[in-house]
């Protein structure tokens, strides 16, 4: 069951919001001003999705995957976005979560894990660090993404880092190493990851005041592919980091 619950962070100029449904970060701001497209249900077709904000894709970031070989049955961006995270720590400057595998998570997806997520305002940086340990007796694979949707008005895509108005799909790229780009009239961010996270998956709504530029572990089945994916070993952790550097805009 979702619960209604948000926990700001703060520090200086910047402002975050953190769901527990879903361990979403559904706002940031800077200088009163959001860097993200606020998280929401907006209406896609006839139906309301879930938009907005940084949703933390586990265990897979992309398709739907189904193979009976490994026991994987995950819908798109896999189930941590849709389940309710444990509170842990909270102060006014950081927040740490939990989720743990559950009977329903061990159908679809047949390992046991813990995952702390530390998220922390200081400065003028914005960091989430996701930490994931495997508890089962196997290797498991894992293909996690970060799915921020940067707020970008919908006259100004076509002069953004990317020059990107309107396409049919999500574009994959060997993620730069260098991730710069200024939001008119709101801030300029760099982007930094952990190098775990090596693709870079670009996705718009042409309709809709946003750009993602999503870190990924791999492609978007990564999770089928014992080269693509990380697989961590038993009783061992892999830590995946997504940080935010934002500065005014001169």
């Amino acid at each position: 069951m979702f619960m209604e619950k948000a926990i700001p962070v703060s520090f200086g100029h910047l402002d975050a919001d953190i769901d527990l449904n879903g361990g979403t970060i559904s706002c940031i701001k800077f200088e009163g001003k959001d860097v993200l497209f606020p998280f929401g249900k907006y209406l896609v077709g006839d139906i309301y999705k879930n938009r907005g904000g940084i949703p933390f894709l586990f265990p897979n970031a992309g398709k739907a995957v189904e193979d009976n070989s490994k026991g994987l049955n995950l819908k798109q961006h896999g189930f941590a976005r849709d389940m309710v995270w444990e509170l842990l720590e909270n102060n006014s400057s950081k927040v740490v979560l939990s989720l743990k595998d559950s009977a329903e998570t061990f159908e679809i997806y047949p390992y046991h894990f813990d995952i702390k997520m530390i998220i922390e305002v200081l400065e003028n940086t914005f960091s989430q660090t996701v930490i994931v340990k495997n508890n089962s007796e196997n290797e498991m694979p894992v293909a996690i993404g970060f799915h921020p949707y940067f707020y970008v008005p919908i006259e100004e895509k076509n002069n953004f880092i990317f020059k990107i108005v309107d396409f049919d799909s999500t574009i994959y790229l060997e993620k730069p190493k260098e991730i710069i780009f200024t939001l008119k009239n709101i801030a300029n961010i760099k982007v930094e990851t952990s190098e775990n996270l090596k693709t870079l998956a670009i996705w718009l709504e042409p309709n809709r005041p946003h750009i993602c530029l999503e870190p990924w572990v791999g492609n978007e089945y990564a999770i089928l592919d014992d080269s693509n994916c990380v697989k961590i070993k038993p009783g061992g952790a892999e830590q995946f980091m997504l940080k935010l550097v934002i500065t005014t805009v001169n």
